[in-house]
C-alpha cells in the first residue's frame, strides 16, 4: 500500500518569471501585430478585386454590343481607340459617392475587308496604390449578315 500523498507546498520559486512573462506577451504581440497587417493587405486586395471584376463586367458589356450591332454600323476606327468614361458610385449614408472611374475604349480594324473585322475593348482605371490597371478583351467580327 502507497503512503497518502502529501499535499504539494507552494514556494517563492514556483511559478512564472517577469521575463518570461514579458517574453510571452512580446510574441503574442508580434502575432497580433503581423495578423492586423493581413488584414489590411487582405481589405487591399479585395477593394483591387471587386475593381477587376466591375472591369471584366464593362468590357464584356461593351463586347456584347459592338457583336450585337449590324456589320454597316460597326465600323473601322483605323486603329484609334474610342472612349467613354463610365463611374461605379456608391451611396454613403445620405450621400452618393463616386467609388472608382472606368475609361471604355474600344477599337475596330478590318481584317479580311468585308469578311472580317477585330474588335478590341480595354478598360482602364487607377487604384490608390496601383495606378494604370487595365482590362484588355479581343474577338473577331464575321460578317454575317454579307454586307
Amino acid at each position: 500500500m502507497d503512503a497518502p500523498t502529501q499535499p504539494r507546498r507552494f514556494s517563492a520559486r514556483d511559478g512564472f518569471t517577469l521575463i518570461e512573462v514579458m517574453l510571452a506577451l512580446s510574441i503574442l504581440a508580434f502575432g497580433l501585430l503581423a495578423l492586423a497587417a493581413a488584414q489590411l493587405y487582405a481589405m487591399d486586395g479585395r477593394a483591387s478585386g471587386r475593381h477587376t471584376t466591375k472591369a471584366a463586367a464593362l468590357a464584356i458589356t461593351q463586347m456584347d454590343e459592338l457583336q450585337r450591332r449590324r456589320w454597316t454600323d460597326v465600323v473601322d476606327t483605323g486603329g484609334a481607340w474610342l472612349t467613354q468614361v463610365q463611374s461605379e458610385t456608391v451611396q454613403d449614408g445620405a450621400a452618393v459617392q463616386n467609388e472608382q472611374t472606368y475609361n471604355v475604349s474600344w477599337r475596330i480594324t478590318n481584317d479580311v475587308a468585308g469578311e472580317t473585322r477585330w474588335v478590341d475593348v480595354r478598360i482602364t482605371w487607377d487604384e490608390p496604390k496601383r495606378a494604370g490597371r487595365s482590362y484588355t478583351l479581343s474577338s473577331i467580327r464575321f460578317n454575317r449578315e454579307n454586307l
